[in-house]
C-alpha cells in the first residue's frame, strides 16, 4: 500500500487491549505487526477500556471495599498482584507502544476522526456475553472505513443481544467482515447476508521467528512444567497437573496472581512465579519439559513452539469442547492431545505429540494473510475517496 504518509492518519486496532490477559494482548501485538508488515505507515492501538474491564483487572475495582474478605485477601496478595499488574502495563508501553490515556465509550467520538481506518479484531470483541463486552467494540461510531479481522463471537450468537438491530446496523459499515471461528463466520452472514472470510488468530499467522524475538533466556533454571489456565478453578483438572509433577518429579510453574487469590496454591503444590506477562507467558511455554494448557492461545502457542503438551478440558469426550477449541484442535491435527479425567488412564503422558508438516493449516495462514493485506488496501482506497 504506496501511500504519502505525510499526508494520512494512523490505522487503528480495536480489540481487548485493557485486558490484563496474555492471550489478549499477544494477539494485540500479532495484529499490530502483520499490519506493520504491510502498510508502512503508522499503526496504533485505540487504548479503548470497557468501564467493566477494570472491574476484572484493577487489583482493587470499585466497589470491593463493600467485600472485606475480598478486599482483605488483596490486600496480603497486594505485592504479587502489583507485580503481575505492571507487566501488563509494561508489555503495552513496550511491545504495543499504547499511551497509558484510557478512552471509555463516552470519549469515542473524540478519537473517532483520528484514524484512517479501523481494524477491528482479533479475540472475542464480538462476544456478547462476555462480561466487559460494550457495543464500541463494533466501532459504529468511528466514522472511517471499518475492516474485521478474526474476531470472535465466542460460544454465543448476536441475537442473543438486546441490541442486534444496532449490531446489524454496525455491521453493515464495515468494508470486508471475518471471524475467526467457522460458527462466528455463519452467524455473521445470517445477520448481515454478506459474505464472511474464515481466518486464523493473528497469532498463528506471524511468523515463528517473531515470537522468538520475544522469548529471551530461560527464566527457571531447573526442568519444570508450565501449567497455564484461564482460571485454574477446577480441583480436577489441577490434580492431574500435580500428579504429573510428582510422576516425573518436576515443579510446576503457574503465573498471575489475581487468578489464585480464592484458591490455595499450596494445595496443589504449584510454584507462583515470581513474575507475569506476556513475555514470561511465552518464555515459561518455551523452555518447558511439559506444558498443560487449558486456554486457547494456550494451546496455539504450545503448538507454535512444538512443546510436549496437553489440553486439559473437564468434558467426557472431544465433541464436547468448546467449540473455538475443537475447531483448533482439528486444524493443528492435535485431537489426541486433549486430556480429560475421563480419559486419563487411556492416555500416555509420556508420549509427546507428532509434529508434521500441516499443508491446511499453511493454506490458512496465507488466506488469512491475504484477506488482510486486501482487506487494508479496499479500506485505504476508500478512506481516499472519502477525503476527495
Amino acid at each position: 500500500c504506496e501511500v504519502n504518509m505525510k499526508q494520512v492518519k494512523p490505522i487503528g486496532i480495536l480489540t481487548l487491549s485493557a485486558s490484563d490477559n496474555c492471550g489478549s494482548l499477544l494477539q494485540t501485538y500479532a495484529l499490530k505487526t502483520l499490519i506493520e508488515s504491510i502498510y508502512t505507515g503508522t499503526v496504533e492501538i485505540v487504548p479503548f477500556a470497557s468501564p467493566k474491564s477494570h472491574l476484572l483487572y484493577d487489583i482493587f475495582p470499585k466497589g470491593i471495599w463493600k467485600k472485606p474478605t475480598k478486599f482483605i485477601k488483596r490486600m496480603v496478595h497486594y505485592k504479587k498482584l502489583r507485580q503481575k499488574k505492571q507487566s501488563y502495563r509494561n508489555f503495552r508501553l513496550q511491545y504495543l507502544r499504547m499511551p497509558e490515556k484510557e478512552i471509555f465509550p463516552s470519549q469515542v467520538n473524540e478519537v473517532s476522526d483520528s484514524y484512517i481506518m479501523l481494524v477491528v479484531g482479533s479475540d472475542q470483541v464480538w462476544n456478547v456475553r462476555m462480561f466487559d463486552f460494550d457495543m464500541c467494540f463494533f466501532g459504529h461510531d468511528f466514522r472511517c472505513p471499518k475492516i474485521a479481522y478474526a474476531p470472535s463471537l465466542g460460544r454465543h450468537s448476536l441475537t442473543e443481544s438486546d441490541l442486534y438491530s444496532r449490531i446489524v446496523e454496525s455491521l453493515s459499515k464495515f468494508v470486508t467482515l471475518s471471524s475467526r471461528e467457522m460458527a462466528g463466520k455463519k452467524d455473521l452472514e445470517e445477520a448481515t447476508a454478506r459474505n464472511v472470510k474464515f481466518v486464523l488468530d493473528p497469532t498463528l499467522v506471524l511468523d515463528l521467528k517473531e515470537w522468538e524475538k520475544l522469548i529471551g533466556e530461560p527464566l527457571v533454571d531447573e526442568p519444570y512444567i508450565f501449567y497455564y489456565s484461564w482460571a485454574y478453578n477446577i480441583d480436577s483438572l489441577n490434580d492431574i497437573v500435580k500428579r504429573e509433577g510428582k510422576r516425573i518429579d518436576c515443579p510446576v510453574y503457574v503465573i498471575d496472581a489475581n487468578k489464585w487469590i480464592d484458591i490455595n496454591i499450596h494445595k496443589w503444590d504449584f510454584k507462583l512465579f515470581k513474575e507475569s506477562g506476556p513475555i514470561v507467558f511465552l518464555n515459561l511455554m518455551f523452555y518447558s519439559q511439559k506444558n498443560f494448557v487449558e486456554s486457547f492461545h494456550g494451546m496455539i502457542f504450545a503448538y507454535l513452539f512444538h512443546t510436549n503438551f496437553w489440553l486439559l478440558d473437564v468434558h467426557d469426550c472431544i465433541e464436547e469442547i468448546d467449540t473455538r477449541l475443537l475447531e483448533l484442535m482439528r486444524l493443528l491435527r492435535m485431537e489426541d492431545r486433549l486430556l480429560t479425567s475421563k480419559n486419563l488412564k487411556e492416555k500416555d503422558l509420556n508420549s509427546r505429540p507428532e509434529y508434521r508438516r500441516n499443508d491446511k493449516l499453511i493454506e490458512m495462514q496465507r488466506n488469512s494473510y491475504n484477506y488482510l493485506k486486501d482487506s487494508l488496501e479496499i479500506a485505504l482506497s476508500n478512506s481516499n475517496n472519502m477525503s476527495l
